[in-house]
């Protein structure tokens, strides 16, 4: 009767955990060493023989050594405090907080909720919240956005040239109709310009369209009514923005900016008014200073939300048409006066 066989049997596992059972019961792994060790004739001996082998005790002093990503122990609060430094990329992101303030941020949570553990492990500064904004929240809105899009059968797209100091920007942002939100508008590119020539705006609102797969689905065009953008009035003309994305789509519907409209409208008309424009300056900061309401509705049409006492703003006006001719030009360059050093301010 021959001699029966050694197993690699629950035993020996629980006492040799580096040792993983190869196809059959006979034959191990050490995953220290790499090598395929057989059991079948001498079982544990074997196995204590090899890890009492020179072999074995080096690799094991190299691994302690070289520790493996896979074996770091995970803090149980890892999601915790990663989804609270999450929270405060967002916050400095929808309020426009400059990434330095995340500096101290991270530095005072620490010690206003010293009895918080979890606030302890929050290490999110600047290069770290700005990481968090481009890598995941930005990412994140962006797939959000396009999964909202998906069931759209029509877009239009959004566009306005700003200046950030020195760098010319290009916001490019659609607009469709959701049945839950009704209509909404999401940014979904911003670019970088090297000039604001129409070829240039409109190479970036192709790009980015198709990029999204969404060229066949926008048929509308908004901007500001500038020649750069619809050529004339009527938009006419071949070398505008408009005009490209006709050829691009010659379903394209084109958009202009109703405020420059209507402000081109009012410019006009005044030209024509008998009456002297101190008094209707005078009427207009009558109804807006008694009632508080009435200006948090002027705060919401226009650039005024930046000022913080508007009653200030036309006094301030009033003094100076009251000592001056009240001609068309000459109030509008005392108002254009007032708006630059407003801007200059902010």
């Amino acid at each position: 009767m021959g001699k029966r066989k050694c197993k690699f049997n629950d035993q020996l596992k629980k006492e040799f955990k580096s040792f993983k059972q190869c196809d059959d019961d006979y034959n191990v792994k050490c995953t220290v060493c790499n090598i395929i060790i057989n059991i079948s004739n001498k079982g544990r001996i074997s196995l204590l023989k090899h890890c009492e082998s020179k072999i074995h005790k080096d690799n094991l002093r190299s691994i302690s050594n070289n520790t493996k990503l896979t074996t770091w122990t995970v803090c149980s609060d890892v999601n915790r405090v990663s989804a609270r430094e999450l929270t405060l990329a967002y916050h400095t992101a929808y309020h426009n907080f400059s990434f330095l303030s995340s500096e101290c941020t991270n530095e005072l949570l620490p010690l206003l909720f010293d009895d918080s553990h979890i606030a302890k492990k929050i290490s999110s500064k600047r290069t770290k919240t700005e990481a968090l904004i481009r890598g995941v929240i930005g990412p994140f809105g962006l797939q959000k956005t396009l999964d909202e899009v998906k069931d759209t059968l029509y877009i239009s797209v959004i566009t306005d040239c700003s200046n950030h100091k020195s760098i010319k920007l290009l916001p490019i942002i659609i607009q469709f109709f959701c049945k839950e939100k009704g209509f909404v508008n999401r940014i979904v590119d911003l670019v970088t310009l090297c000039d604001e020539k129409s070829e240039t705006i409109f190479e970036n609102i192709t790009k980015t369209l198709v990029k999204f797969d969404l060229e066949k689905k926008c048929i509308g065009f908004g901007a500001d009514n500038c020649p750069i953008n619809f050529g004339s009035f009527q938009h006419r003309g071949n070398n505008n923005v408009f005009s490209r994305l006709r050829f691009f789509n010659e379903n394209m519907q084109g958009v202009g900016c109703s405020l420059h409209i209507l402000g081109n409208a009012i410019q006009k008309i005044v030209d024509c008014l008998s009456i002297p424009m101190i008094a209707v300056f005078f009427k207009i900061y009558e109804h807006f200073s008694i009632h508080t309401v009435r200006v948090e509705g002027l705060k919401e049409i226009s650039y005024l939300f930046f000022i913080q006492d508007i009653s200030q703003i036309f006094n301030m006006a009033s003094k100076q048409l009251e000592y001056s001719a009240t001609s068309i030009v000459e109030t509008l360059v005392i108002i254009e006066d007032i708006i630059l050093r407003l801007e200059n301010r902010i």
